[in-house]
């Protein structure tokens, strides 16, 4: 199917603990931050997924 963008709250499945993008700062963010962040309506957090079309 391809990629797709989705916010964090649109994708609850999303593993944040497992996380990890080589840049601790960014890691942290998304691991801790990121609903608080969201949730107080100063940012917005955006993924970008990739989706194969199979059954699952």
């Amino acid at each position: 199917m391809g990629w797709r963008f989705c916010t964090l709250k649109s994708f609850p499945n999303f593993q944040r603990e497992g996380f990890d993008c080589g840049d601790e700062e960014i890691n942290n963010y998304l691991k801790n931050l990121v609903e608080t962040a969201d949730e107080a309506g100063f940012s917005r957090t955006f993924l970008r997924i990739y989706e194969s079309g199979e059954a699952k």
